[in-house]
This record gives structure tokens, C-alpha cells and sequence, in this order.
């Protein structure tokens, strides 16, 4: 076998090992990136349920506020109902006795001039 022979095998083996190696790293770095790509997939699938459930949270706390909120102001309605109710009451009370005495002074007076007149 002649030098230059030599030389061209000694060449090829060296780039088929160049290649091999380079295809290797490759794979290498693949993996890699494949292992990295499905970590923030993991990481990004954790961040949305932990963003999901804070929104959830959230949501009931709004809920719960809301419910407090119409109870007591169902609360306040239902005070001052009664308190109208009471007032209004009253104000007939007040109205009705007056109106009373001032029906039996008008009958009064009525009785006490048909006796008059029935004695002129």
C-alpha cells in the first residue's frame, strides 16, 4: 500500500469518526433540549394550575363577600321594615284619635243644636 493510499484511509476513517462523533453530540444535545423542553412543560402545566387555583380562591372569596354583603343588607331591610311598620302604626294611632274626639265634639255640637232648636 503506498503512502498516499494510506493517507486517504487514515483521511476517511477520521472523518467517519469526525461524523460519528459530531452525529453522537448531536443526539447528545437533542436529548438534552428534549429533557429541558418537557421540564418548562412541567414547569409551565404547574404555574397555570397554581393560576387556576388561585383564581378559584379568589372567585369563592368574591362569593363569600357577596353573600355576606346581601344578608346583611337583606338584614338592614328587613330593621327597616319594621321600624316603617312601627312609625306607620303609630302615625294611624295618632291620626285616629283625634279624628275620633273631633267626630264626637261634631256629634256633640250636632246633639246640643237640635236641642236647642227643638226648645226655640
Amino acid at each position: 500500500m503506498s503512502g498516499a493510499k494510506k493517507a486517504g484511509i487514515d483521511i476517511a476513517k477520521w472523518e467517519f469518526e469526525k461524523q460519528q462523533k459530531i452525529q453522537l453530540e448531536q443526539s447528545k444535545l437533542q436529548a438534552v433540549q428534549e429533557t429541558e423542553l418537557s421540564a418548562l412543560h412541567d414547569k409551565l402545566d404547574k404555574e397555570q394550575r397554581k393560576f387556576e387555583k388561585i383564581r378559584e380562591n379568589e372567585a369563592e372569596e368574591l362569593i363569600k363577600k357577596f353573600n355576606n354583603l346581601r344578608k346583611i343588607t337583606e338584614s338592614h331591610q328587613k330593621k327597616e321594615l319594621v321600624q316603617f311598620e312601627k312609625s306607620f302604626k303609630q302615625a294611624q294611632k295618632s291620626i285616629t284619635k283625634p279624628t275620633k274626639s273631633i267626630i264626637e265634639a261634631i256629634n256633640k255640637s250636632t246633639i246640643l243644636q237640635k236641642a236647642a232648636a227643638s226648645n226655640n
